[in-house]
């Protein structure tokens, strides 16, 4: 989905996504845009709503996510370039994906690197 997100739709999927009990799961998520002066205090609920529900594999793309990169373990990339230049290297085999963003962040962009 990257077409829309929001605090509410990104918890939402998350938790869909979960359910499905993947043994290779992955969540390639986007900033969230358009929540004002809530943006930073929402990005830090998603990821500690990762975290709570015990994800590993993540790969975060956006400034917003970036800024967090300390607070987590999880794969940061500030542009999008550079999580493409990672996934050509590194690409996922065998896995369930969740690809979750903003639509200005361009995910879809991603796919084809899956």
């Amino acid at each position: 989905d990257a077409y829309n997100a929001n605090p509410v739709s990104m918890e939402n999927a998350i938790e869909n996504f979960k359910e499905l009990q993947a043994v290779n799961h992955w969540l390639i998520l986007g900033d969230m845009y358009e929540l004002g002066d809530t943006a930073a205090e929402e990005h830090i609920k998603i990821i500690k709503f990762i975290q709570e529900n015990e994800f590993k594999n993540v790969l975060l793309s956006g400034e917003e996510f970036f800024k967090l990169k300390s607070t987590n373990s999880f794969l940061s990339f500030l542009k999008l370039q550079d999580a493409e230049s990672y996934l050509k290297k590194n690409p996922i085999r065998n896995a369930q994906i969740l690809v979750k963003g903003s639509r200005s962040i361009q995910l879809e962009q991603l796919v084809k690197f899956l």
